[in-house]
């Protein structure tokens, strides 16, 4: 099988290579190909990368791919059989934000490592490696056995199999429309099932992506119009039973769907659309 992602790391680095030394080995159907960021054969395929990015940390590169650092770790992970389990941990909410910090830190300091400035894996590079492997693997897993979330802000990407350089988070809000007055929140789990569930089955069932390699729920080859019947369908069971149980107000006319992103430290809004309680259909917002 030809390799589909490149991934870039530094050739420099005794523990990078001991890295890609057990990666190459973990990589049973060969999906990745691992290359030297300094190889200049590396500038010409993949140009929108700089030096000084690929110097910082590891990236991976190929169709509709473009991830670096803890990120491109459990994009790996997910995909090395081997690995395969600790890389679903490492995309829980809650997991990345550690991660990250965790991948951040050693990259910065590597070079200050007698294993990484030595350059050729050796066995104290490769001790090194292992340590840094075990370590990730054990942050997944603490993470999982704590049940560590983030919510209403996802850590992970919820719409695209990569991360925005700004590190953006996003998160769904439900808002009840009246017909005269403000728009008010109606709780995720207003329908009897625990907010951190439902949001998952919504985005998993419903709302989805259109990317075949996201992890979360994919719908390849969407239309506005199969968008539209499955929101219609998520808000048509949610509204049932929130009224059901005494939690939709009888004054909404309208479910708005919003979808909030939060990056810099700046909070935006966006209005996705509304499903109509009276004639039961959603339509996006114009």
């Amino acid at each position: 099988m030809a390799a589909r992602w490149d991934v870039l790391f530094d050739g420099d680095c005794g523990i990078c290579d001991a890295g890609r030394e057990f990666g190459e080995r973990a990589d049973w159907f060969g999906v990745f190909r691992w290359r030297a960021a300094r190889d200049p054969e590396v500038a010409r395929d993949h140009p929108h990368l700089d030096a000084t990015a690929l110097d910082r940390a590891m990236h991976v590169a190929g169709p509709g791919v473009s991830l670096s650092g803890f990120d491109a770790v459990r994009f790996i992970a997910l995909r090395l059989p081997p690995t395969a389990p600790a890389g679903v941990l490492m995309h829980l909410p809650g997991i990345a934000p550690l991660g990250r910090a965790v991948y951040g830190w050693v990259a910065r300091n590597r070079k200050q490592a007698l294993a990484c400035r030595l350059g050729e894996p050796t066995i104290l590079h490769r001790w090194a490696a292992s340590v840094l492997i075990l370590a990730v693997l054990g942050l997944a897993g603490g993470g999982a056995a704590l049940n560590r979330e983030d919510w209403p802000l996802t850590s992970a990407p919820m719409f695209a199999n990569e991360v925005e350089a700004d590190g953006a988070r996003y998160a769904f809000r439900f808002l009840g429309e009246p017909r005269k007055g403000k728009a008010v929140e109606i709780p995720a789990d207003a329908c009897g099932i625990p907010e951190l569930r439902l949001k998952r089955i919504f985005f998993g069932r419903f709302y989805g992506s259109v990317d075949p390699g996201y992890e979360y729920g994919a719908f390849p080859g969407d239309t506005p119009e199969a968008f539209d019947a499955r929101m219609g369908d998520f808000f048509g069971r949610f509204a049932d039973a929130a009224r059901e149980r005494g939690n939709l107000d009888a004054a909404f006319v309208r479910i708005r769907l919003q979808v909030v992103r939060q990056a810099g430290g700046r909070t935006e809004r966006f209005d996705v659309g509304a499903w109509d309680i009276r004639r039961r259909e959603f339509r996006r917002a114009r």
